[in-house]
């Protein structure tokens, strides 16, 4: 589990071990153009230090909650670009060990790669980018974060009255997005992502597995 933006966790819990990656795996190192990112490090966190520095390909990633290892897992994007365009390799732990796969072992499509379909978690990524000056860099991952938080104020609008949950509240930055206190329960917050999904047309930044209630469906 990276940073569980776009999980829940079924009502009948978990069946096993969840893997936390987060603090004391999210070291990063730049050599030049090319970085290499430990899956625990924050990903927007890691755009920002890259637009200091000069180098572009990660300008899409600034606005996306989600950790390095789960960004790699997912293929995850934004504005026409994705995880793909600038992943080299990833080092992975499995039942058999470590691995190292490249890129064009990866399976990448759309919000996937082979990753999901394996036991595997990964440990760190190799990326490539591009130099450029930097107050270009940061001028674009400013445009595309204004350009994000206008339209997630429209739809949160739109939104608004279609969501509620019991003891969960819907965040602002999505409108089919809900932090989960302890007290709520995920039946009732699922509920209403049903309803406003095929409103809206967005696919949910989280999901349930109906068919596994004692799995995880685990992403970003």
């Amino acid at each position: 589990l990276g940073q569980g933006s776009n999980v829940l966790v079924s009502d009948a819990g978990v069946r096993g071990v969840v893997i936390k990656v987060g603090k004391g795996v999210d070291r990063v190192r730049f050599a030049g153009a090319q970085v290499a990112v430990q899956a625990g490090h924050g990903l927007p966190r890691l755009a920002q230090a890259a637009a200091r520095r000069g180098l572009a390909g990660l300008e899409f990633a600034a606005g996306i909650p989600a950790s390095v290892g789960g960004a790699v897992v997912m293929n995850a994007g934004a504005h026409g670009h994705a995880m793909s365009e600038v992943v080299e390799r990833v080092r992975v732990v499995t039942p058999r060990g470590e691995e190292v796969l490249a890129a064009a072992e990866l399976g990448y499509a759309y919000r996937t790669s082979v990753l999901q379909h394996r036991p595997a978690v990964v440990l760190e990524a190799d990326l490539r980018l591009v130099p450029a000056p930097a107050a270009e860099v940061q001028r674009r991952m400013d445009a595309w974060l204004a350009g994000q938080t206008n339209r997630a104020e429209g739809v949160s609008s739109r939104g608004r009255g279609a969501f509620h949950a019991p003891g969960a509240r819907r965040q602002d930055e999505y409108a089919d997005d809900a932090s989960q206190p302890s007290q709520a329960r995920a039946q009732p917050v699922d509920a209403p992502r049903r309803r406003v999904k095929p409103c809206l047309g967005l696919w949910s930044c989280y999901t349930i597995c109906p068919r596994r209630p004692n799995a995880v469906c685990t992403g970003t």
